[in-house]
């Protein structure tokens, strides 16, 4: 169906619809350029951006901005005021990011709170440090302090720490932290920055703030400057600072962290490390739980005695032991 051009009639005046492959509609409104509304009764925005020739401001039935708005505003109508940090024409200009709390005139975009510290001008988009020359340990606007000793090193360009806050610009030598590197590292942590954790095995879990050394020794069943070794075979302890009995069952073999005998103990000693001789040297009678000795006996009388005089633990592992029953069977035997 061919398209064809309409007239429309409307109160304020004529609205024209001329359709070639897009239809263009556009209000020919009888209210002068800056009036809109049924009877003309309102008023563009002042905010409408204006020609710079003849020419209508609004439209006349909407009060629609026909050439957008002027800068500081938005909307239809332009009569809203820029925000969240934004300003300019049609609202497109965001403030800089240096004014204080990120606000700015919406208009000209100067920042109305000021300048964030290290900067200045309008739009506080000039920085100090342009204009501030220290050496190169140096800070300050009158470069009147010194970097702190621990900061780590230079940046690329020859500079130890900002020349206006003095924050270290490569971060801290071991032992310290902070923004100016001058707080120590935080018990249980080393290194640059602090950011190492001490070895779980250091004893009290503290070790030097530079190195990582345990600097008061290691656990049980563990050696070496950071405690990270296990003991070698033969040794156990606090800094694996002990020796294995002669008398456990494998010769210097045992647990790392006690020293408990692993194969029980050498006839004629008891105890978890086997460190306790059997109280008679003639006739010795010595039996295990499997790990260690329980104790030494001569006679079945003294067997008894001692059995009952055992802790109630010690008697329950006597109870289970089959292998002492059949010697008190054996020794009894003997006496009849």
């Amino acid at each position: 169906m061919k398209k064809t051009n309409r007239r429309i009639i409307n109160v304020t005046g004529l609205i024209l619809c001329v359709t070639i492959l897009i239809t263009t509609c556009q209000t020919v409104s009888n209210c002068s350029d800056d009036e809109y509304g049924s009877k003309c009764e309102n008023r563009c925005s002042a905010n409408c951006a204006t020609a710079t020739g003849p020419g209508r401001v609004c439209d006349g039935v909407s009060g629609a901005c026909l050439r957008g708005c002027q800068p500081g505003y938005r909307g239809i109508q332009c009569i809203e005021i820029c925000k969240n940090g934004t300003y300019g024409l049609d609202c497109a200009e965001r403030c800089s990011a240096t004014c204080t709390a990120n606000t700015c005139d919406p208009i000209s975009g100067v920042c109305e709170a000021g300048c964030q510290a290290g900067y200045e001008g309008p739009r506080c988009r000039t920085s100090e440090r342009d204009r501030v020359t220290c050496a190169d340990k140096r800070y300050g606007r009158k470069c009147e302090k010194s970097c702190h000793a621990h900061c780590a090193g230079r940046n690329r360009a020859g500079r130890v720490c900002d020349v206006l806050t003095g924050v270290c610009l490569r971060g801290c030598t071991p032992g310290h932290q902070g923004n100016h590197c001058d707080i120590f590292c935080s018990p249980g942590t080393y290194g640059m920055n602090c950011t190492k954790k001490c070895s779980a095995t250091c004893r009290a879990y503290t070790c030097d703030a530079i190195s990582g050394v345990c600097d008061v020794g290691c656990q049980a069943g563990y050696e070496g400057p950071s405690c990270r070794t296990m003991c070698r075979v033969g040794t156990y302890g606090e800094d694996c600072a002990s020796t294995c009995s002669d008398h456990c069952a494998v010769r210097g073999f045992c647990e790392s962290v006690s020293g408990t005998c692993y194969k029980g103990c050498q006839a004629g000693y008891f105890g978890p490390t086997c460190q306790q001789g059997c109280p008679r040297k003639k006739n010795q009678l010595s039996t295990t739980n499997g790990k260690s000795q329980i104790f030494c006996t001569r006679t079945f009388d003294e067997m008894r005695i001692e059995i009952n005089g055992l802790p109630r633990d010690l008697r329950s592992e006597i109870d289970r032991a089959k292998e002492l029953r059949n010697e008190i069977d054996r020794e009894r035997g003997r006496k009849i």
